[in-house]
């Protein structure tokens, strides 16, 4: 089972949440564990598969002493209904995990890293990842 997916849930067909994808986020906008973060500036779904491809190309590319933190985890469940079928007859099969991300959220931490290195990191993530992302540094 893939780590980025929530281990213990009550129903997988759950209702869709209020969603509210032209808003910004505002709970988690500061890195609160390291010096950097890399923070997503639009909205999108991200997938369990892109979360664990993301922190391949993060241990690839840093030093193993540095410290990263991924501050995501698949909590909500997709459905579809499958192609041809009609209207009615209920709620669709389970499809996939994903996490709906506002803009403005911090999705990686850094801590002790060069900056060379975490331009390089950030370049081949944002090739991969399916949204526009920034780089952040917290001054203390």
């Amino acid at each position: 089972m893939n780590k980025f997916i929530q281990k213990n849930f009550k129903w997988k067909n759950c209702q869709k949440r209020q969603r509210n994808y032209n808003k910004t986020e505002y709970s988690y906008v500061v890195p609160f564990f390291g010096k950097y973060g890399i923070k997503a500036c639009a909205n999108f779904l991200v997938t369990p598969e892109q979360l664990e491809m993301s922190r391949r190309v993060i241990v690839r590319t840093l030093n193993k002493k540095t410290q990263f933190w991924i501050n995501i985890k698949c909590n909500t469940p997709l459905t579809k209904k499958p192609v041809g079928v009609r209207m009615g007859k209920g709620k669709g099969k389970f499809e996939q995990w994903v996490f709906p991300i506002k803009k403005g959220r911090i999705l990686f931490e850094f801590e002790d890293i060069n900056i060379n290195l975490l331009k390089k990191c950030f370049k081949t993530l944002s090739k991969r990842l399916p949204v526009r992302m920034k780089l952040v540094k917290f001054h203390l």
